[in-house]
């Protein structure tokens, strides 16, 4: 009872630090953060925050695990909605999209935005999990295109899917930027526009 209890208690915690982090790595930015600065916020003593993180990069890879992890559920739950094979890929697909849609921390998160460096690494094995992470909703999209197209071979299913996730980052990156309203349109019609194109074609071949 008492370990289920101080389990809890670690899982509030650690939920508390990382909503804290969250704050303090959209105001500054990854390079001025500080874990001072992310304990004050979560009300903490430095202490208490390095005996759960190790540092910051830890932090930061935690929040995108969770929203990683969070991502894929949603995909998965969106396409298993669907009844048809052509439906699911399409649902899959715009589920990515909207997800992130809604939570631009996420998406900036997902894209190393609050990092010093879009390409910044978080150590190799954190990369290693966190590509991993991503990877297991694309193949969602690989599973979802070899249902819809059983014709395509593995190297073509996987060539889809890569443009699939360029498409939808480019999207994403307009509708943060506002770029999108610039060229008089906008992300949700680029998104529905390449799905659309996408069914036509798969179904063409």
């Amino acid at each position: 009872m008492a370990k289920e209890k101080t389990g809890k208690l670690n899982a509030l915690k650690r939920r508390a630090i990382l909503d804290a982090a969250r704050d303090v790595f959209s105001s500054l930015g990854m390079t001025k953060a500080t874990m001072r600065l992310i304990a004050e916020e979560a009300g903490v003593t430095t202490g208490a925050l390095y005996s759960m993180f190790g540092g910051k990069d830890e932090i930061y890879a935690a929040l995108l695990e969770d929203s990683l992890k969070m991502l894929f559920l949603y995909v998965c739950e969106e396409a298993m909605r669907a009844r048809t094979t052509e439906k699911s890929l399409s649902r899959s697909i715009r589920a990515f999209f909207d997800y992130y849609a809604v939570r631009p921390f996420e998406a900036q998160l997902g894209m190393h935005s609050f990092t010093e460096a879009p390409h910044s690494s978080l150590g190799k094995e954190r990369d290693t999990a966190l590509n991993e992470a991503l990877l297991a909703t694309l193949d969602v999209f690989a599973e979802k295109i070899g249902e819809y197209a059983p014709h395509l071979s593995p190297k073509n299913i996987g060539a889809e899917r890569d443009a699939i996730f360029c498409a939808l980052i480019g999207a994403l990156t307009l509708k943060a930027s506002g770029r999108d309203k610039s060229i008089g349109t906008n992300a949700d019609t680029i998104v529905n526009s390449h799905i659309e194109n996408l069914i036509y074609r798969l179904a063409s071949k």
